[in-house]
């Protein structure tokens, strides 16, 4: 399910109960209900309601993938200027989980999947100048930015591992609705619940699955988006990383042969130059393209091109 904006959105209040229960879903939005329920110490009853209006205001359940692990190629585009035809055209592109129109030195930048980058560009961006880097590893984030204190969940590592088709069958589905149950699993895959949730944990615990989790639309809660390039020297890229990972507004990182591209989504700029200097601290050559969002994106984690993958190594291996 993709999360569109092309216009500033009504700010929705939040109280107290509201900005745990996002914390919670972006950890893992398959938390059982009665198991958010007790770590909120309401009643499942306001909880369903509560989860219920966020869905509907500012939440979109998705499922953060590990395409590198999945050795699917993906890559962040960055281009000075597109024609409204080229826009309109990359808005549905099939491909893409990220575009954002931005302020700064690009005007747009991509996150796509592609088996073929050479033809993608040429059909879509062959009128056009734009900088390409390969995404070779990708970090779930744990914003929070209420600074809540709640743990988050442990970092895990990825670990290589072969799957069969009934794991790419599982995949596919899940590809197309992160919510649905071990039983609604089971009768669109024919596959045994005690397997699909055996196949499910060893999936998740190799990081294929980084996050079962919510988008948000962090615009209608009052939040600045950036997109920030960054490079560094290879080996300061893992304090770098450290550094990145350490701050409240850190969203997705997404790590180059030279350094990263991240999303910072903080309540206002002081928070923003306060992160620019830490990470100066840590490499003080580092470099920082900074972009900031006009409120006109797209996120659709899992593209409907990652549904085709799945289908075709479902029934191929």
């Amino acid at each position: 399910m993709a999360v569109i904006s092309t216009k500033r959105g009504e700010r929705i209040k939040l109280d107290l109960y509201d900005k745990k229960i996002m914390f919670y879903l972006s950890q893992n939005s398959r938390i059982p209900l009665t198991n958010l329920a007790k770590e909120l110490k309401l009643s499942p009853q306001r909880v369903k309601y509560k989860v219920e209006r966020l869905k509907k205001e500012i939440l979109s359940p998705a499922m953060f993938l590990n395409f590198p692990l999945l050795e699917i190629s993906s890559y962040m585009i960055f281009i000075p200027k597109l024609n409204e035809e080229e826009i309109e055209n990359l808005f549905y592109n099939e491909s893409i989980y990220f575009i954002l129109q931005s302020i700064g030195e690009f005007q747009w930048v991509l996150n796509l999947i592609t088996e073929d980058i050479e033809t993608f560009c040429k059909k879509n961006l062959g009128n056009t100048h734009f900088l390409i880097k390969p995404i070779i590893h990708v970090y779930a984030d744990n914003y929070n930015p209420f600074h809540l204190d709640i743990k988050p969940l442990s970092e895990k590592k990825d670990i290589k591992i072969r799957l069969d088709e009934k794991d790419y069958s599982i995949l596919k589905e899940l590809s197309r609705d992160p919510t649905l149950s071990l039983l609604d699993l089971q009768k669109k895959t024919n596959i045994d619940r005690q397997t699909i949730k055996q196949r499910m944990k060893k999936i998740e615990a190799s990081n294929i699955i980084q996050k079962f989790r919510y988008s948000i639309n962090l615009f209608k809660i009052g939040f600045i988006t950036y997109l920030l390039d960054i490079e560094t020297k290879p080996l300061m890229k893992e304090k770098v990383l450290r550094a990145i990972k350490q701050n409240h507004y850190s969203g997705f990182v997404f790590e180059n042969l030279i350094g990263f591209s991240m999303h910072f989504l903080p309540k206002d700029q002081e928070e923003l130059f306060e992160f620019i200097k830490s990470l100066e601290k840590v490499d003080p050559q580092i470099k920082i393209t900074i972009l900031q969002n006009t409120e006109k994106f797209k996120v659709d984690l899992v593209p409907k091109n990652i549904e085709r993958i799945f289908e075709k190594r479902s029934t191929k291996l």
